[in-house]
């Protein structure tokens, strides 16, 4: 699997211009080699990727050069003799690479510099943008597996906390309680921090837990993703805990059927503005689509917010087996919030939904 992923990226080479490339962004250099390791800081990173049409090194320190050996797939392993930079500078030489492409949304001005002094004259780097994120946004039969299984973390840890919650119980308290639930049974770390909110907290939607009880009645939603072999799962659910009100049961279920009108829309070939569109345009009929303030979904991956992108102004194509999340929100300041939120994987003719946390209004 890593030599058909290096291919890839040799592939798109020319597209960009260059003939050789600098990969920093750690997701992509995971993607690429395997190797797990992740940066301490953008000055203390875990290696850069070299890729031409013939090669692909991956230049580490001796920090991470024991573990790159071990889990580097489809490409050679180099360990720089002093500092990163001046080590990449002599493979470039080496393979004599005139145009070295690096990623302009990751690469610091720092590692520029140090890059740059290190080629002097012999080669010039070239901004590229979005080189190997959309050979990330399709994933691969092990790529499916992983998320599946994070998803099955996520999942398993909500149906937990919904045999355990109380009205006692604190949005902080509940928070631990789900990672604590998802690390101890082989979660590598929590997706994104997970989110606990009750009350007008819900109306803000990446609300942090405090010391707020859930209560009764009041809107709460959690938000939660485990993490495995580096892959993430994302889950929403929004309930109540005793009896609803008439206008909560309105509201959850204008957003359930918003969600339900997106998860009929995506198929390959379809935008992601089509996708948002049918969300929103259906909670505008009911007069909410004020209240509906972020973007449908986002791809998960290696990144819990990666391509494709479904949102108001994306035109970003879905293809079979991307995975992306569908969550569309109502968010009232005041009152609080509702958000569903479903994992998918865009098929040969519409979605799987790989999410199995059944929806319901209240517990």
């Amino acid at each position: 699997m890593g030599v058909e992923r290096v291919r890839a990226v040799q592939r798109r080479l020319s597209e960009a211009a260059v003939d050789a490339v600098l990969i920093s962004h750690p997701a992509n250099r995971r993607w690429i080699t395997h190797v797990s390791a992740s940066d301490a800081s953008p000055s203390a990173h875990a290696g850069w990727v070299f890729v031409t049409l013939d090669d692909a090194a991956l230049v580490t320190s001796p920090l991470y050069y024991g573990e790159a050996i071990h889990e580097a797939v489809g490409v050679r392993v180099v360990l720089a003799a002093n500092r990163v930079h001046e080590t990449f500078a002599d493979l470039v030489r080496q393979a004599s690479s005139r145009r070295v492409g690096f990623e302009r949304g990751w690469f610091t001005f720092q590692n520029h510099a140090d890059l740059t002094g290190a080629l002097a004259e012999w080669a010039a780097p070239v901004e590229v943008s979005d080189l190997v994120e959309p050979l990330r946004a399709i994933k691969d039969e092990d790529e499916v597996a992983s998320i599946v299984r994070a998803v099955a973390l996520s999942d398993g840890a909500l149906t937990a906390f919904f045999d355990e919650v109380r009205p006692e119980i604190t949005e902080r308290e509940a928070a631990w309680f789900l990672e604590a639930y998802m690390r101890t049974r082989g979660s590598e770390g929590v997706a994104f921090e997970v989110g606990v909110a009750t009350g007008v907290h819900s109306a803000v939607p990446h609300h942090k837990p405090g010391d707020a009880p859930l209560g009764i009645g009041a809107p709460i939603w959690i938000d939660i993703g485990a993490r495995v072999d580096g892959y993430c799962s994302d889950i929403t659910r929004s309930f109540v805990l005793g009896y609803p009100s008439d206008e909560y049961r309105r509201l959850w279920q204008a957003t359930m059927d918003a969600q339900k009108r997106a998860l009929e829309t995506i198929a390959p070939g379809k935008t992601g503005r089509d996708c948002d569109a049918a969300a929103r345009d259906h909670l505008t009929e009911h007069g909410l689509g004020e209240l509906f303030t972020h973007s449908l979904g986002h791809g998960v991956g290696l990144m819990i917010h990666e391509g494709p992108r479904l949102g108001r102004s994306s035109g970003d194509v879905l293809t079979r087996g991307m995975i992306t999340s569908v969550e569309p929100g109502i968010y009232r300041p005041e009152w609080g919030g509702i958000r569903h939120e479903e994992l998918v994987q865009v098929t040969n003719n519409g979605c799987a939904i790989l999410t199995r946390t059944p929806n319901v209004v209240s517990i």
